[in-house]
C-alpha cells in the first residue's frame, strides 16, 4: 500500500497468511478479581461466532472475514486507549467489506462487541494543568508514529530458485518471483489501509460526505486485497505454470484496484491537510504529511527493487522535484552534527540528510538526528539538545516538513 502541493498519480501486511487460533470462550464469571483477565474476555468473546459458517452469508470469503476480524481485534483495537473503542468496533461493524446485511452481523456477535467494548468512558480525558503543546501530546493523535522514517538498505541480490540446467526454469522462476511481489504489495497494501483508515477518522466531521466516501474506498480497497488468491511457492511446475499465471493475473488486478481506491481516498487527507494549515493547525497538517510521506516511501523502496517491469511501471511513486543547494545559516566553525559528531554539508551542497540550523544557538543538525532527539523526548518536554532551549510542536512540524521536502514522496 501522497502536502502542501497536491498528491500525484500515485495513486507494511499483518493480515497476509495465516489465521492465528480463534481461542475458545473464555469463562467470565470469576474474572472479576483479574482486570487482564477481564479485559481478554472482552476482547476475545465475541470472535467465537465466527467459527461458524451456517449463517446466510452468500458468497462472502469466511477466511478472509476471519483474517480481517483476528487483525481488528487482536492488533489495531488494543492500540487504541479505552474511550475510543467503542466507537471504532461500531464503526468496524457496519463497514465490514463484505455482503454482510445487518442481520448477519447481528448472527455473528458484532452488536454483542459493541456493548461489551462501549464504555462510559467516552469524553476526552481532563487536561487541566497542561499547556496547550502538553496537551497536544497528551491528546496525540492514534495515527501518529513519533520516529523516523527508516532508511532501507537496498535487499540483497536474489539468486534464482530453480537452477537453469532444470527444464522451464526460466518459467518457473517468473512465477516466483511473480507470487513474492504480490504478496510484498498485498501486505504493504493493508498496512497503508489500516493506516489511512485511522486517519480518515480523525479528520473532519463524521457526517462529512466526502469523508464518508473515504471510509467507502478504503473498506472497498479491503474487500479487494481479500480477494487476493496467491498460490503457495512450493506447488509450482511446469504442468501448472499456465493456470498459475492466470491466477496471478486476476489477484494482480485486484491488487490494482485496491491501489487506486486507496489512493482516491488519500486524497480526502490532502483536503483535510489544507483546512488544518489555513485554520492555524499546523502541526497536526505536518504529521499528516509526515505519516503519508512514511507510508509512501516505503512503497516506493519496495517498488524500486522488484524484479517485474511490469509491476515498476503499475506501482511506480514518482516525483518532479529534486533535492534543493543546502544553505549553511548555522555557525560554520562548526563543522560536525552535535548529535551523530559526523560532517554537515559544505556551503551550496546537496545534502542527503540536509542540515537544519537552530535560532536559539546557531548550531548545524542533520534533520534525522534532530528529529530523532524530538522525537525520544517528544511525551516530555522538547528541547535543544546543545543549549536546552524548549521547542514546541509547531518547531517539530515545521522539521517534518523539511523531511517531507527531502522525500519527496507527495
Amino acid at each position: 500500500m501522497a502536502d502542501s502541493h497536491e498528491s500525484t498519480v500515485l495513486p507494511s501486511g499483518q493480515a497476509d497468511a495465516i489465521l492465528s487460533p480463534v481461542p475458545e470462550r473464555p469463562n467470565t464469571h470469576n474474572s472479576s478479581d483479574d482486570p487482564q483477565a477481564s479485559e481478554s474476555a472482552r476482547f476475545s468473546a465475541w470472535r467465537v461466532p465466527y467459527l461458524t459458517t451456517e449463517v446466510p452469508l452468500g458468497h462472502t470469503n469466511i477466511d478472509g472475514i476471519l483474517r480481517f476480524v483476528d487483525a481488528f481485534v487482536s492488533e489495531y483495537l488494543p492500540s487504541l486507549p479505552e474511550n475510543q473503542r467503542g466507537d471504532s468496533i461500531e464503526e468496524f461493524a457496519y463497514n465490514l467489506p463484505t455482503d454482510l446485511t445487518i442481520e448477519d452481523q447481528a448472527t455473528v456477535g458484532l452488536p454483542r462487541a459493541i456493548e461489551l467494548l462501549s464504555s462510559d468512558e467516552d469524553d476526552p480525558m481532563p487536561m487541566e494543568g497542561l499547556d496547550d503543546d502538553a496537551a497536544r501530546r497528551a491528546g496525540n493523535f492514534p495515527w501518529f508514529a513519533p520516529s523516523t522514517i527508516i532508511t532501507r538498505d537496498p535487499p540483497s541480490s536474489i539468486v534464482p530458485f530453480y537452477d537453469p540446467d532444470i527444464e522451464g526454469a526460466a518459467a518457473l522462476n517468473e512465477i516466483r518471483i511473480w507470487v513474492r511481489e504480490l504478496f510484498s504489495l498485498s501486505s504493504l497494501f493493508f498496512d497503508i489501509q489500516a493506516q489511512m483508515s485511522s486517519m480518515v477518522r480523525d479528520m473532519g466531521a463524521s457526517d462529512d460526505p466526502l469523508r464518508l466516501n473515504a471510509q467507502r474506498l478504503l473498506n472497498e480497497a479491503v474487500d479487494d486485497l481479500l480477494q487476493v488468491s496467491l498460490p503457495s511457492l512450493f506447488e509450482l511446475s511446469l504442468d501448472n505454470v499456465q493456470p498459475r499465471a492466470e491466477s496471478l493475473a486476476d489477484a494482480e488486478r485486484h491488487i490494482v484496484t485496491a491501489k487506486e481506491k486507496l489512493f482516491l481516498a488519500e486524497a480526502y487527507l490532502v483536503s483535510q491537510e489544507a483546512l488544518l494549515l489555513a485554520n492555524g493547525d499546523e502541526f497536526k497538517a505536518h504529521a499528516s504529511r509526515y505519516e503519508r510521506t512514511r507510508y509512501r516511501d516505503h512503497l516506493r523502496w519496495l517498488v524500486s527493487n522488484f524484479q517485474t517491469a511490469r509491476l515498476r511501471g503499475i506501482f511506480v511513486c514518482s516525483s518532479g522535484m529534486g533535492l534543493e543547494p543546502v544553505t549553511r545559516s548555522y555557525d560554520t566553525s562548526e563543522d560536525s552534527c552535535p548529535v551523530c559528531r559526523e560532517d554537515l554539508p559544505e556551503e551550496g551542497e546537496i545534502a542527503h540528510p540536509p542540515a537544519v540550523s537552530f535560532a536559539c544557538c546557531n548550531k548545524g543538525f542533520h534533520v534525522d538526528c534532530l528529529l530523532e532527539w524530538l522525537f525520544e523526548h517528544f511525551s516530555e518536554d522538547m528541547d535543544c539538545p546543545m543549549c536546552r532551549k524548549e521547542l514546541d510542536l509547531d518547531f517539530l512540524g515545521a522539521l517534518m516538513e523539511q523531511k517531507v521536502q527531502e522525500l519527496q514522496c507527495l
